[in-house]
């Protein structure tokens, strides 16, 4: 079973209790969790929970970027908090749980006076998920609403 969660905002400490409420209810191990957006990746709350903290997810933990994090040092947090969590870049397709998921994170219909450049979705990003063949994909996570929304 796959746990989605979404727009954490930094509060790390309610995936493990989402887990723990999840697996209590199902009676069924959670296989990993997926994250839709808004995580919160931003270095001082990352650095206070993980290693200050000693703080670990209880399962295998996976996200999408949403308009909410640190994309000036984006890649960086991703590869320095590695061992905690595994960002799905857009367009990409991963085994998670079993299952194939495509990555398709951002937003596209934000203000453009405040929406962080790396959010923002582009019409290359789209031509990427829409080239792969149907029979890659089992899921599709995104943080973006359907158009006409939002």
């Amino acid at each position: 079973m796959i746990l989605f969660l979404s727009d954490l905002h930094g509060w790390y400490g309610l995936v493990n209790e989402q887990i723990r409420h999840a697996e209590a209810r199902f009676h069924e191990k959670i296989a990993a969790v997926i994250e839709l957006g808004d995580f919160g990746l931003f270095g001082p709350a990352l650095h206070e929970h993980f290693l200050m903290r000693n703080e670990r997810f209880l399962r295998p933990f996976y996200f999408v970027e949403g308009n909410h994090e640190d994309f000036t040092h984006f890649e960086t947090l991703t590869r320095v908090y590695h061992s905690h969590l595994t960002h799905i870049p857009r367009g990409s397709v991963q085994e998670i749980g079993g299952k194939r998921v495509l990555g398709f994170g951002g937003a596209s219909y934000m203000d453009p006076r405040i929406t962080p450049h790396g959010s923002v979705i582009r019409d290359e990003d789209i031509d990427r998920c829409l080239a792969l063949p149907d029979t890659t994909v089992d899921i599709i996570v995104s943080h973006d609403c359907p158009k006409g929304l939002g």
